[in-house]
C-alpha cells in the first residue's frame, strides 16, 4: 500500500511541475496526457527522476546518466499551495 501511495503522491508532483513547465492548467495536462504500459524495460535510462519531500517542501532532482550531471530544484510546501 504504501508502495502505491508513494507512486501516486511523485505523479501528481511530477505532472504538477510538468503542467507548470508547459504553463497550462494541471486539468489540461492531464486531458492531453497519453501512455501505454510497456511490456518489459526499454533500456537503461537517459535521465533518473528523484523526489525527496519532507514537512517543510520538496525536492526535485535530475540526474543525466550519461554524464552523471545533477540539477535540483527545491520548493516549500508553502510556495507550492500559494500557488493553487
Amino acid at each position: 500500500m504504501f508502495v502505491l501511495l508513494s507512486t501516486q503522491v511523485h505523479t501528481t508532483l511530477l505532472f504538477g511541475i510538468l503542467s507548470e513547465a508547459y504553463q497550462v492548467s494541471f486539468s489540461d495536462f492531464l486531458d492531453a496526457y497519453d501512455s501505454e504500459p510497456l511490456d518489459a524495460p526499454i533500456g537503461p535510462p537517459d535521465l533518473e527522476l528523484n523526489l525527496v519531500m519532507s514537512g517543510r517542501g520538496v525536492q526535485v532532482e535530475v540526474v543525466n546518466t550519461a554524464t552523471g550531471e545533477r540539477t535540483r530544484e527545491t520548493t516549500s510546501w508553502t510556495d507550492i499551495f500559494e500557488r493553487q
